[in-house]
Formats: C-alpha cells, sequence, structure tokens
C-alpha cells in the first residue's frame, strides 16, 4: 500500500493538477533550499556563503517560475471546460414529457446563450484571417455596448487592444493573453506564505476515522479533527517518529488509540507504524511491555494535547455550550 502511495506521490509531483500538488511542490522547494542553506553555512566561509546563496537564490525562483507557469496552464484549461460547460448547459432546450409526448422549448435566454457559445467557440478558432477575426470583435463589442457594467467595459478595453494590434498587422495574439493581465496578480500573493503538504496528515487522519467506524465507535472527536490539527499532533507533540522505533517516514506512520479500549482522542492516540500499531493493539498490559520511562513520556504528551486541544474538547463533552453564550 505505502509504495502504491509512494507512487503516486512522484507521479503527483511530475503531472501536478490540484492545489494539494502544487503545495506538495512548493513544500519539497522550500525544504530543497532550507538543506542547501544549512549545507553552505555548516562547509563554506562568509565570502563563499554568499555567492552559492546567490546561486541557491536564482535556482529557486527558476523553479518557482516553472511551477507557476505550469499551474496558469492548468488554470487556463480549467477555466476554459468550466466556461464551456456552463455555455453547453444553458444552450439546452427546455424538456417535458406532455400528452402528446415528449416537448422541447427555446426560450430566449437560450437564444442569447447559444448567440454567446457561437461567439466563444469562434474567439477561440486561431485559423482565420486577420480580417475576419476583426470583424468577429467589432460584431462582439457592439453587442457588448448595451451591457453597463464594470465586466462589459473591461472586455471592450480588451477587444479595443486586440483590434488595434491586429491592424497593426500584429498577429498570433490571443484575447485570452490580454485578459491574464488583468488577472496575474492575484496568483502570485501565495507565493510568500509558507506551503505544507497536507495529503500525509489526511492520509493519516482518514485511517484513525476508518479505524473508528469499525470499532463501532459513537465518539465525534475524529471527525472534528482536520488535516492541520493532525499535522499539530504529528510534528509538534509527537515530533514526528515513532514513539516506539524512532521512524519518520509518514508514509508508514499511523496515530492509533493508546488505551484500545477507550475512543481515540489526541489525548489517547500514539505514533507508531503499521507493524507497530498491530503489536500494539495485541498488548492486553502496556506496562508489562512499555518501559516506565517511555509510558511517562506518553502521559506527558496527552497532557500537553489535552492543553493544546481545549476546543475540541469544550466542544466534545459540551456540544451545546455555545448555545448559552
Amino acid at each position: 500500500m505505502w509504495r502504491m502511495r509512494h507512487k503516486q506521490n512522484i507521479l503527483r509531483q511530475i503531472y501536478p493538477r490540484s492545489r494539494a500538488d502544487f503545495d506538495m511542490l512548493y513544500s519539497l522547494i522550500q525544504k530543497w533550499r532550507s538543506d542547501c542553506l544549512k549545507n553552505i553555512k555548516s562547509q563554506l566561509f562568509k565570502s563563499g556563503q554568499r555567492a552559492e546563496n546567490y546561486r541557491i537564490l536564482e535556482k529557486t525562483v527558476e523553479m518557482f517560475n516553472h511551477i507557476d507557469k505550469h499551474k496558469q496552464a492548468i488554470k487556463s484549461s480549467y477555466r476554459k471546460q468550466r466556461a464551456l460547460k456552463f455555455l453547453t448547459l444553458n444552450c439546452k432546450p427546455i424538456q417535458w414529457t406532455g400528452y402528446k409526448g415528449k416537448v422541447e422549448m427555446i426560450t430566449m435566454k437560450i437564444q442569447k446563450a447559444r448567440e454567446f457559445k457561437g461567439f466563444y467557440n469562434a474567439l477561440n478558432n486561431r485559423n482565420v484571417s486577420s480580417e475576419e477575426r476583426i470583424k468577429l470583435l467589432i460584431m462582439l463589442k457592439k453587442l457588448l455596448e448595451s451591457h453597463n457594467c464594470i465586466e462589459a467595459f473591461d472586455l471592450i478595453s480588451l477587444l479595443d487592444q486586440e483590434i488595434a494590434l491586429l491592424n497593426r498587422r500584429i498577429e498570433d495574439l490571443s484575447l485570452d493573453y490580454l485578459n491574464e493581465r488583468i488577472k496575474r496578480c492575484s496568483s502570485l500573493a501565495r507565493r510568500n506564505i509558507a506551503h505544507i503538504d497536507y495529503d500525509s496528515y489526511m492520509f493519516i487522519l482518514n485511517c484513525v476515522r476508518a479505524e473508528e467506524k469499525r470499532r463501532n465507535s459513537t465518539s465525534v472527536l475524529a471527525f472534528m479533527m482536520q488535516e492541520h490539527d493532525i499535522y499539530h499532533l504529528v510534528n509538534h507533540i509527537w515530533h514526528g517518529r515513532s514513539a516506539v522505533s524512532k521512524i519518520n517516514d509518514l508514509f508508514v506512520l499511523r496515530l492509533v488509540r493508546y488505551q484500545k479500549d477507550v475512543e481515540w482522542a489526541p489525548w489517547n492516540c500514539i505514533l507508531l507504524t503499521e507493524d507497530e500499531a498491530d503489536v500494539h493493539y495485541h498488548i492486553h498490559d502496556l506496562a508489562t511491555i512499555y518501559s516506565k520511562h517511555l509510558i511517562s513520556q506518553i502521559n506527558w504528551k496527552h497532557q500537553i494535547a489535552k492543553n493544546y486541544f481545549k476546543y475540541v474538547r469544550i466542544q466534545h463533552f459540551y456540544p451545546f455550550l455555545h448555545l448559552y453564550e
């Protein structure tokens, strides 16, 4: 199972499609940069560090730009798919079954949608001459002049720009490219935010939920927790390592019940590998297997979890408390 997840992760890194995939790539770049800076600091003097820091910065920017370019292409593809789906849906005639059989009705709204879909298809067709393209843009501009809204004004401005460029015989330009200039800034806002790859933590959480369901647990704690809660629990309380073997491979780590007959909670769990978890569930008396020092450490971590997840505890034991606030 873990081999399949490793394979899927590699494919996600090579062919990213979702926000989680891109967050994974950003996280990998940040880790690579951090590791490089640590190595440089330990191996080189100040003068050498400056030169290497500059090289790493250039490489980091290059990787970010490459990812952003691919991200914009994916976003553009999704936008086109959504627009086409929306137009196609609104072009469908209204249908119902009457006493004479199936009946269809095409309203003015449907006719207008079909007109816009025709324009959309024509705008996406680049295999036309400059003259034909200009005629199409002028027709669309006249259609939009009756609309008194910011979106229409912006689109008319873009149409004017493309018409002017085509009149100057500057070809191979698309309306999508011009439109991207308006929307480009929003995609850069996340670059300075720390990107955390939550995929492994979501998998661990799903394993917890599946186990609680299997045990017919009536507790909702496992379903109140979110992936960022599991991230904190794994990394800041259990320090990202198995409590027994100190293995830190997220692909094999699981958060299982500590007291197996008590419902799962942040203060009744232990971070172990899959194999260790199987053995753990077969132990009848933990004190006969785990050392006093280990049990003391586990109890301390449970106390930290209780303090950190105070809100979860209050909501669990007093679910209607907020009604009296």
